[in-house]
């Protein structure tokens, strides 16, 4: 066909087709936007599903509690025990601080018919020591005839490790004779309230401790580290003429 004079090969666009292009674009620019919003636009509810915006982020999950006593329903929080897991003899780089305030229901008296054993319990800290060039820490033991409770050990009638020691040769020797009770032993404890626990020796064991290795002793004192249930744990030295072996007796509630 021939072209006319004046004329172009050029097609015309629809100007309709002009504008559907443009609102496409504009519908399109303002949908992604309203995507990156956190929350649904209240002008345009329907247009963008909550579901699919970004949500905030969840609360982290509160730390568990740890039952407080066995048979009750008794809650409290496990920073009650003011240092952790320490034994008996630790670094210096690895003992604490400081240490925290008194708390209740803490021993206060110790009693066992079968050695005639009637003496108050006194509260002990950690004291600083000097061996081998190395500057560590370990409990101190009341000069008197008393047992010492462990300041960071749990109080009574709480799950964790209450954990008592005493001299078994000087100032009275309360432990002296610790050794010869055996599985089944009546112990009873007091708090600063005067309310009684009746605990029954479960175990004894009896570790070499003097000249021997750091890892050794930390074994010893792992048994005095906190557990999961409710228990009292009684530390002291053997045999009466010497300081070699480290006794230990452990006693759980008695069954009523």
């Amino acid at each position: 066909m021939g072209r006319k004079p004046g004329g172009s090969d050029e097609k015309r666009v629809p100007l309709g087709i002009v504008f559907l292009t443009f609102g496409l674009i504009v519908l399109g620019t303002v949908a992604a936007v309203f995507l990156l919003l956190p929350v649904a636009p209240p002008s345009l509810p329907a247009l963008i599903p909550r579901a699919l915006l970004p949500q905030p982020t969840a609360e982290p999950p509160s730390l568990p509690t740890v039952m407080a006593g066995a048979g009750t329903d008794e809650m409290f929080d496990p920073t009650f025990f003011r240092t952790s897991n320490l034994p008996s003899e630790a670094r210096a780089d690895e003992a604490p601080a400081t240490l925290y305030e008194p708390l209740p229901n803490q021993p206060a008296r110790i009693i066992i018919p079968e050695l005639e054993i009637d003496a108050p319990v006194r509260e002990v800290q950690l004291e600083r020591v000097e061996e081998d060039g190395q500057t560590l820490f370990r409990w101190q033991v009341p000069d008197e005839y008393a047992a010492g409770w462990h300041s960071d050990s749990a109080p009574l009638g709480r799950r964790g490790n209450t954990v008592l020691n005493g001299h078994h040769n000087v100032h009275g020797a309360i432990f002296g004779d610790l050794i010869e009770l055996e599985t089944g032993a009546d112990i009873y404890l007091e708090d600063v309230d005067g309310q009684r626990y009746h605990f029954q020796i479960s175990e004894k064991h009896l570790f070499p401790e003097r000249d021997e290795g750091i890892a050794v002793r930390r074994g010893n004192a792992s048994w005095m580290e906190r557990k999961p249930d409710e228990r009292i744990t009684i530390v002291t030295c053997w045999p009466r003429t010497d300081n070699t072996h480290r006794l230990i007796v452990i006693a759980k509630p008695a069954t009523p």
